[in-house]
């Protein structure tokens, strides 16, 4: 688990900040590399009370992922400015679907 949380964390970081800036697409980018890492950590967790601590955690992070997900989904087309910005795939919608079962 050592060797899975500071990836986790540092991912989960960079997500919170992108949120709070509003930088959504980024924010759900970085939050589903954060879980995958989560998960890892989660998964080799010898300590049950952490591991529960840790499903607590990853599900607020996966209800943020689908407010982040409806919020891209409801936003207006983006201007020709913004156009470069990297796309939402369905596939994300997918990932936190493989990751919320995973829980």
């Amino acid at each position: 688990m050592d060797e899975y949380m500071p990836r986790a964390t540092s991912y989960l970081q960079q997500a919170v900040q992108a949120d709070e800036n509003e930088q959504y697409p980024e924010a759900l980018d970085a939050y589903i590399k954060g879980m995958e890492w989560f998960m890892m950590a989660r998964k080799y967790c010898g300590n049950s009370a952490l591991r529960d601590r840790l499903n607590g955690r990853a599900a607020q992070y996966l209800d943020r992922m689908e407010e982040i997900k409806k919020i891209l989904r409801e936003a207006p087309p983006p201007s020709a400015q913004t156009a470069q910005a990297t796309p939402v795939s369905h596939q994300k919608d997918g990932d936190s679907n493989e990751l919320r079962r995973a829980l």
